[in-house]
């Protein structure tokens, strides 16, 4: 996993990577602050859950990951209210199977599914398999900070759009299969998620 930032982001502050309790993939998440000018610190983090190895292990992986995703998103709500955050994210390869059940009862209070609050839209549901399939193992998950008590308006950091990114074959590259047949080459047996993330300041 990496994490690399753009403006207006600022660099990553204090990065480190956090190894899962448990893993037989050297799997953690990596996680560190970044200062958003207008709006505070994020606390950003990104993993690559435990993979699928095979059909006769899933009862043991999928507890696993469950809890790979639960320490995760614990420990980056946590940083971020240490830190005074305005709001925490994991992004990355959760390898979360829809028949595995919802991924959010994994996760804890104040999480939410970008593509979710997105609207869910199918177009930008399958992010992993080529040409198609219907995984959606990449997400986001946005942690806001509570509402300060008073009844006071809140500011937050919101998802704004959400579209999938490398979806078509690099034009003019090709690979010959184990089949023999020559195919088209793809980017990556996943596509990219881009969200793109607003701070709603206060009474906005």
């Amino acid at each position: 996993v990496a994490l690399t930032t753009r403006p207006p982001l600022g660099p990553p502050e204090h990065a480190r990577f956090v190894s899962y309790r448990e893993s037989d993939m050297q799997r953690g998440v990596l996680l560190a602050r970044v200062r958003w000018p207008g709006a505070g610190h994020v606390m950003i983090g990104c993993t690559h859950a435990e993979s699928f190895v095979g059909v006769e292990n899933e009862h043991v992986v999928v507890p696993r990951r469950r809890r790979q995703l639960a320490e995760a998103t614990a420990l980056l709500a946590a940083e971020a209210q240490r830190h005074g955050c305005v709001a925490a994210l994991l992004m990355g390869d959760l390898n979360w199977n829809d028949k595995d059940g919802e991924l959010m009862n994994s996760v804890g209070d104040g999480w939410r599914d970008a593509w979710v609050e997105m609207g869910s839209a199918a177009a930008t549901r399958s992010t992993c398999g080529w040409p198609t399939s219907n995984w959606r193992y990449d997400r986001l998950l946005l942690w806001r900070a509570a509402a300060p008590t008073g009844g006071a308006a809140q500011s937050r950091v919101v998802a704004s759009s959400l579209m999938l990114v490398g979806r078509k074959p690099i034009p003019g590259l090709r690979y010959t299969a184990p089949s023999g047949r020559s195919r088209s080459l793809a980017p990556s047996d996943h596509r990219g998620l881009l969200v793109t993330l607003e701070y709603k300041a206060a009474g906005s």
